[in-house]
């Protein structure tokens, strides 16, 4: 009898503890998915405004790209927060805008080191087969909408934000120069086109890490086959 009561007790104490492990537990995921949805639910409230910016068009780094490379079919990569272009040449051009259309079986390379909270990144181009890879290092990963107020007119800003409103932006921007299109990217986007360029996007983990550190590109060039 005694024997039965002990036993009896145990079983109590042990579900008592399982029932407080798995409350605790559920209590971490239930936490986790409530902060991530307070987060998308505060970047949407943010997203319905408009913005606007004091800075004129002359001090927006996108305009300033669009007047560069203008004339070009080729892609930029802008780093908003940090205020920093990189150029993708694809196609060739001289010093007067002229497409040069001879082979070229050399490789191009670009690379910048992180530093601090900076982002690094690496830009391998080849023009013959038309296609370029560009690897970020994200550093500071969320675009900082003070930061990015500072570095883009107010019709730039807009169009830019455009298309985000339940998933908040990476700084990364994809621009097009011919176009003029703009792209944010962010955690979900894996692939878009603008202009006659496809665009592949792969986040990826450093370490193991669950955190995105990285994000890949593959830009290729591939205008209409046909008429």
């Amino acid at each position: 009898m005694i024997n039965r009561m002990i036993k009896g007790r145990i079983v109590k104490i042990m579900a008592i503890l399982l029932g407080g492990v798995v409350t605790v537990i559920t209590g971490t995921i239930l936490g986790k998915l409530y902060d991530a949805k307070a987060k998308e639910m505060e970047w949407s409230a943010y997203r319905m405004k408009e913005y606007f910016s004091d800075t004129m068009s002359e001090n927006c780094i996108i305009c300033q790209e669009k007047y560069l490379y203008g004339n070009e079919d080729n892609l930029g990569i802008i780093c908003l927060n940090e205020r920093i272009a990189y150029h993708v040449g694809i196609n060739r051009y001289d010093d007067y805008g002229r497409l040069i259309e001879n082979k070229n079986t050399s490789m191009q390379m670009l690379m910048v080191p992180a530093k601090g909270e900076g982002k690094g990144v690496q830009i391998t181009t080849n023009t013959d087969r038309g296609y370029a890879s560009v690897d970020i290092s994200l550093g500071d990963k969320k675009i900082d909408m003070e930061n990015a107020v500072e570095h883009c007119c107010a019709d730039c800003l807009n169009i830019l934000m455009e298309e985000h409103y339940s998933v908040e932006p990476y700084d990364i921007i994809v621009l097009n120069y011919k176009t003029g299109d703009v792209r944010l990217l962010t955690s979900s986007l894996r692939s878009f086109m603008t202009g006659d360029f496809y665009v592949t996007c792969e986040p990826r983990c450093f370490n193991g890490e669950e955190e995105i550190s990285e994000m890949d590109l593959v830009i290729v060039y591939c205008p209409e086959r046909y008429e």
